[in-house]
Protein backbone atom coordinates (compact mmCIF):
# COMPACT_ATOMS: atom_id res chain seq x y z
CA UNK A 1 0.00 0.00 0.00
CA UNK A 2 1.39 3.39 -0.87
CA UNK A 3 0.22 6.28 1.08
CA UNK A 4 0.42 10.20 1.32
CA UNK A 5 1.12 11.75 4.71
CA UNK A 6 1.98 14.73 4.06
CA UNK A 7 5.36 16.48 5.29
CA UNK A 8 5.24 14.95 8.56
CA UNK A 9 8.08 12.28 10.25
CA UNK A 10 5.37 10.25 12.02
CA UNK A 11 2.22 8.64 10.97
CA UNK A 12 -0.23 5.75 12.33
CA UNK A 13 -1.11 2.98 10.87
CA UNK A 14 -4.35 2.03 11.86
CA UNK A 15 -7.02 -0.76 11.38
CA UNK A 16 -3.94 -3.58 11.78
CA UNK A 17 -5.07 -6.93 12.86
CA UNK A 18 -4.01 -7.26 16.64
CA UNK A 19 -0.64 -10.13 16.95
CA UNK A 20 -0.15 -9.60 13.29
CA UNK A 21 3.78 -8.77 12.11
CA UNK A 22 4.29 -6.36 9.61
CA UNK A 23 7.03 -4.45 8.32
CA UNK A 24 7.47 -0.60 6.27
CA UNK A 25 9.51 1.55 4.03
CA UNK A 26 9.14 4.91 3.72
CA UNK A 27 9.76 7.18 0.56
CA UNK A 28 10.89 10.90 0.40
CA UNK A 29 8.78 13.19 -2.41
CA UNK A 30 9.78 16.39 -3.44
CA UNK A 31 8.91 18.46 -6.30
CA UNK A 32 11.02 16.25 -8.77
CA UNK A 33 9.14 13.43 -7.88
CA UNK A 34 9.41 10.29 -5.66
CA UNK A 35 12.83 9.17 -4.20
CA UNK A 36 13.86 5.92 -3.69
CA UNK A 37 12.33 3.41 -0.91
CA UNK A 38 14.36 3.38 2.81
CA UNK A 39 15.00 -0.21 3.50
CA UNK A 40 12.51 -1.81 5.19
CA UNK A 41 11.91 -1.49 9.46
CA UNK A 42 12.24 -4.23 11.35
CA UNK A 43 9.08 -6.88 12.04
CA UNK A 44 7.09 -4.77 14.52
CA UNK A 45 4.13 -6.46 16.20
CA UNK A 46 0.74 -4.95 16.53
CA UNK A 47 0.47 -5.81 20.15
CA UNK A 48 1.08 -3.97 23.63
CA UNK A 49 3.15 -5.26 26.38
CA UNK A 50 0.57 -6.97 28.88
CA UNK A 51 -0.39 -6.34 32.14
CA UNK A 52 0.95 -7.07 35.60
CA UNK A 53 -0.49 -10.65 36.53
CA UNK A 54 -3.04 -10.72 39.57
CA UNK A 55 -3.96 -12.00 42.75
CA UNK A 56 -0.43 -13.10 43.62
CA UNK A 57 -0.26 -15.22 46.78
CA UNK A 58 0.89 -17.62 48.90
CA UNK A 59 0.26 -21.79 48.23
CA UNK A 60 2.45 -22.99 50.84
CA UNK A 61 5.54 -22.22 53.00
CA UNK A 62 7.95 -24.02 55.50
CA UNK A 63 11.43 -23.15 56.83
CA UNK A 64 12.79 -23.75 53.54
CA UNK A 65 10.45 -22.92 50.54
CA UNK A 66 7.25 -20.88 49.64
CA UNK A 67 5.13 -22.02 47.14
CA UNK A 68 3.14 -19.17 45.14
CA UNK A 69 0.57 -18.91 42.17
CA UNK A 70 -1.40 -15.76 40.76
CA UNK A 71 -3.68 -15.18 37.56
CA UNK A 72 -2.73 -14.43 34.33
CA UNK A 73 -2.83 -10.59 33.04
CA UNK A 74 -6.70 -9.66 32.04
CA UNK A 75 -4.81 -8.03 29.27
CA UNK A 76 -2.30 -10.03 27.87
CA UNK A 77 -0.98 -7.23 25.43
CA UNK A 78 -2.68 -9.03 22.20
CA UNK A 79 -0.42 -12.28 21.96
CA UNK A 80 -0.67 -15.09 24.14
CA UNK A 81 1.44 -14.93 27.13
CA UNK A 82 4.70 -17.17 26.95
CA UNK A 83 6.33 -16.86 30.11
CA UNK A 84 5.98 -15.42 33.62
CA UNK A 85 9.21 -14.19 35.92
CA UNK A 86 9.16 -14.02 39.40
CA UNK A 87 10.86 -11.59 41.45
CA UNK A 88 11.36 -11.36 45.14
CA UNK A 89 12.62 -9.70 47.55
CA UNK A 90 14.56 -11.03 50.59
CA UNK A 91 14.47 -8.17 52.87
CA UNK A 92 12.03 -6.12 54.72
CA UNK A 93 12.79 -2.19 52.86
CA UNK A 94 11.57 -3.73 49.49
CA UNK A 95 14.94 -2.50 48.45
CA UNK A 96 16.58 -5.83 47.03
CA UNK A 97 14.63 -7.24 44.44
CA UNK A 98 16.10 -9.98 42.86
Amino acid sequence: MNLSVGNLLTYTVSGLSTGNNYRFKVLAVNGVGDGPLSDQSVLIIAANLPGPPLNVARVYADGTKITISWTAPTDAGGTPITDFKVQWDYGSSGANWL
